[in-house]
């Protein structure tokens, strides 16, 4: 595992120029090393919007960012603030720790953190792009993998629905409960923060680039292509897209057991059923199972951690296996739907470490 990612020195074309304060120049070198990711963000964005006029479905940009925006703004502060506390006790300083701890805070405005802070609505405006494009899938294909998809699971799986087989482990009220919140919260805070995080956190431009470019690309190719030409439900929704009432019931009928606040997996079905049937899945997002976002994303985190720490990388791999249980236990996925979410996402960054140049010290 490799742990030293220094950022390489490149010749932009305003690199040295004089009378400019170096913090502020350090901030435009380190803008433009990220142009590339910049430009592929907004590449997807525009190509969401012009296929969102095209088929008349309404683009807002604003609300997904309004939505949770304040909320990855806080989550940014606590880092920084967490992270300038972990600095204080590490070092001991011998004067005021208050002192210490708002010096640490202040040199944490580092120029990747002001790019951090510049990408966040741009990174907003993405997954709502996102979104909108998960939303349009059923304009353009039809739900009719859930039964092929649901039988290859149970012919891997030993003639046994994968959920049948975990409910006597996972099958209890707080162990269902822990899963849903790591599923909707952790998972959602996961994959909005640490892209941000890379930014300032990550001093190696070249595997900053491969995470961000494997990012885009699992959320298009992965989340939009094959979703679409595999359009499913995934088990709570089977009944919906089959007719089948009987084969699923028993998982529904455990989770409908505790309620559909707003959180449980029975909640959120019912949300993104109404917005389906009332064509308002731009506003949450659509329906698809195949392949898991979910388990991609945890993938790609366990990706970066590998090349970063081994302790990280054995908390990304604990995370993978929880997301993977949760979206069998919760009815969102079924296992084939996880496995091959794995496989491409590791194939998909396994590609980028290849075609890009090597990191230069």
């Amino acid at each position: 595992m490799h742990k030293n990612h220094s950022l390489a020195q490149h010749p932009y074309p305003f690199h040295d120029h004089k009378g400019i304060n170096p913090y502020w120049r350090g901030i435009r070198d380190t803008l433009w090393a990220g142009r590339l990711v910049f430009n592929a963000f907004l590449l997807y964005i525009f190509a969401v919007l012009i296929v969102a006029q095209a088929a008349r479905v309404p683009l807002d940009f604003f609300s997904f960012t309004l939505q949770y925006g304040p909320f990855l703004l806080a989550l940014l502060v606590m880092w920084v603030v967490i992270s300038a506390g972990a600095q204080v006790l590490r070092h001991k300083p011998d004067g005021s720790a208050l002192v210490a701890f708002w010096q640490a805070v202040r040199h944490s405005f580092t120029p990747g953190m002001v790019k951090s802070i510049l990408m966040m609505p741009l990174l907003m405006i993405f997954i709502q792009a996102f979104l909108t494009a998960k939303s349009m899938l059923p304009i353009l294909f039809d739900f009719t993998w859930d039964r092929q998809l649901a039988d290859l699971d149970r012919a891997i799986h030993g003639g046994h629905d994968p959920w049948t087989l975990l409910q006597p482990i996972l099958g209890h009220e707080s162990i269902t409960f822990a899963l849903e919140l790591i599923y909707s919260c952790v998972w959602l805070c996961a994959v909005l923060l640490f892209p941000l995080i890379m930014t300032f956190q990550i001093h190696g431009r070249r595997l900053r680039h491969r995470y961000y470019f494997t990012y885009i690309t699992c959320w298009f190719l992965l989340g939009n292509v094959l979703a679409g030409l595999f359009l499913s439900g995934g088990p709570c929704y089977y009944d919906v897209f089959t007719g089948d009432t009987a084969r699923f019931a028993a998982q529904e009928a455990y989770l409908r057991s505790f309620g559909d606040h707003t959180l449980s997996a029975v909640g959120l079905k019912e949300i993104l059923l109404q917005a389906l049937r009332s064509g308002r899945g731009n506003e949450v997002g659509g329906i698809s199972a195949f392949p898991s976002m979910h388990i991609s994303m945890a993938t790609l985190f366990a990706c970066i951690c590998f090349n970063l720490n081994r302790w990280l990388f054995a908390g990304s791999l604990l995370f993978v296996i929880t997301i993977v249980l949760a979206s069998i236990h919760l009815g969102w996925h079924y296992a084939i739907d996880g496995y091959i979410a794995i496989i491409l996402t590791t194939l998909i960054w396994w590609f980028y470490g290849k075609v890009m140049p090597p990191q230069h010290h």
